[in-house]
């Protein structure tokens, strides 16, 4: 049986994050916009304009939060108001983020560490770093 398209995104996507539920998608790309994608309805339900480039979008394991990065700063976004909760701020650019639990976020640079942070506290939990052995 051949693979059919059900959805096409335009422009250029950088990053897709598909809520937990299966019902909702977030995109960011190079167009300084994040979306909001209705996959029931197989449509745009919102556009939030943003500052500046985003990189990276992904959704808390419970859905009620996402992060969206952009260069050196993670956002954190609550769903219900769409608005920024708390930002991270690194030194160099953010390359990788991972929502471990929903209070704890991974966070990971050109600066060569990763760092734990506690989410509802936007603090730093711990911070490894070093040389990477091949």
């Amino acid at each position: 049986m051949p693979i059919q398209c059900i959805y096409l995104f335009r422009g250029h996507v950088t990053s897709l994050s598909v809520h937990p539920s299966g019902k909702l998608a977030l995109s960011v790309g190079t167009d300084k916009t994040l979306r909001t994608w209705n996959l029931i309805e197989g449509r745009s339900a919102f556009i939030k304009n943003l500052k500046q480039n985003a990189e990276i979008v992904l959704w808390s394991p419970d859905g009620d939060q996402y992060a969206v990065v952009g260069n050196d700063r993670v956002d954190i976004y609550i769903l219900k108001s769409a608005t920024i909760t708390g930002t991270i701020a690194f030194t160099q650019r953010i390359s990788c983020v991972k929502f471990l639990k929903n209070t704890l976020l991974a966070v990971g640079g050109d600066d060569e560490s990763v760092r734990i942070y506690e989410n509802r506290m936007r603090c730093k939990m711990s911070e490894m770093s070093g040389e990477v052995v091949a």
